[in-house]
């Protein structure tokens, strides 16, 4: 619920909120790598929305090692 939420805030225009919604699902998905991955998916789009594009990277490669394309 919390990835859905944050992937419509940040079509919203709103990458902080996603991020926040991110790191909540992140802290919610213990034991499930999929989810896991998920989160840090929306971490890495809403860090790029920001303009933190190094740190966007980081995120898409933490997203990778949990669930690989």
């Amino acid at each position: 619920v919390w990835i859905a939420l944050g992937r419509e805030s940040l079509s919203a225009g709103s990458p902080a909120q996603a991020y926040g919604m991110a790191r909540k699902a992140l802290y919610l998905a213990n034991g499930a790598p999929h989810v896991q991955a998920s989160a840090w998916g929306l971490i890495a789009a809403s860090l790029r929305a920001q303009g933190r594009n190094q740190a966007a990277v980081a995120a898409e490669q933490k997203a990778a090692e949990l669930y690989p394309p």
